[in-house]
């Protein structure tokens, strides 16, 4: 941590602050801000957060002070931040500040698009790609994580050796559904 400050122009003269995370995060906000940057925290599953005591009112206040120097807080949930928290209304500040965006499905060309960039990535061929898309859709659409699922699903099939050992393509491609629906 000492030496990633260091390259973001902190010098941290005392060495207790390393114990005090919030104060180190909002040492990182404010050298970030000097050289017209921002932080990016992605958070998935938040709801875990409720359940844990080190994250509370005072936690999320600090969260809120910080995020207004740059911070971009970004969370995966099927609940919004006010269903997750705001039952004991003990972070009305925090999710007051926050702005709600449902991610939506892909349509066909976006999850075209996603999966060959994926498939660069991976190695998973133009076939394989179009498979996945057939398997993966949905009446309403391509959902993202449904697109991810599939293809970890397909990556673990060639790692394990499963995908090769299956002789028929129909007959793997129609067992692959079943599993991932």
């Amino acid at each position: 941590v000492k030496t990633t400050l260091e390259k973001l122009g902190i010098v941290v003269l005392t060495p207790s602050l390393l114990d005090h995370p919030m104060v180190l995060l909002q040492l990182v906000m404010k050298a970030l801000v000097a050289h017209d940057m921002k932080l990016i925290v992605c958070i998935d599953k938040i709801y875990k957060f409720r359940d844990r005591d080190e994250f509370d009112i005072v936690f999320f206040g600090h969260l809120r002070a910080i995020g207004q120097e740059s911070l971009v807080l970004v969370t995966a949930s099927n609940e919004t931040l006010l269903q997750t928290f705001g039952a004991n209304n003990r972070t009305s500040d925090f999710f007051n500040g926050s702005v709600e965006c449902k991610m939506t499905p892909f349509s066909e060309q976006e999850a075209q698009a996603f999966l060959q960039a994926k498939g660069q990535q991976t190695g998973i061929n133009r076939k394989e790609q179009e498979a996945l898309l057939y398997v993966s859709r949905q009446a309403t659409g391509w959902y993202p994580v449904r697109l991810q699922l599939a293809g970890h699903m397909l990556l673990e099939d060639k790692n394990r050796g499963l995908y090769k050992r299956k002789v028929a393509w129909d007959e793997y491609w129609s067992q692959f559904k079943q599993e991932l629906d």
